[in-house]
């Protein structure tokens, strides 16, 4: 894969379609394997496969590389901090002593007594 050909006719995902039919040997399991296809920047896909067809494609000309999609973890559960961006500048988190005395309407919009 890699480049997308010149040929106006061509259909990215087309394409995809049947180098995962060819992989897969059903359409409709193709068609269903299929997540997300690339082609602008550069011509490639995102499927799900079993170990045997993603093997099978491999194989096929014009294919540069398969890969596994791998599980990345978080190295912080506080990314805005660590930024050093707090989301209390941003005013998405309200410190509660500012919520304290005030009088929140109900949803008829009546304010609480």
């Amino acid at each position: 894969m890699g480049e997308v050909p010149v040929d106006r006719t061509y259909s990215v995902e087309s394409h995809h379609h049947n180098l995962l039919e060819t992989a897969i040997g059903n359409k409709q399991l193709a068609r269903e394997s299929r997540i997300y296809s690339y082609g602008k920047s550069f011509n490639g896909f995102v499927a799900r496969l079993l170990p045997n067809e993603a093997e099978r494609l491999k194989e096929e000309e014009g294919v540069v590389s398969v890969f596994p999609n791998k599980i990345s973890k978080p190295h912080t559960t506080r990314s805005w901090d660590f930024l050093g961006m707090p989301l209390e500048a941003f005013g998405l988190i309200v410190p509660v002593s500012m919520i304290r005395g005030m009088d929140l309407p109900h949803v008829d919009g009546k304010a609480n007594a």
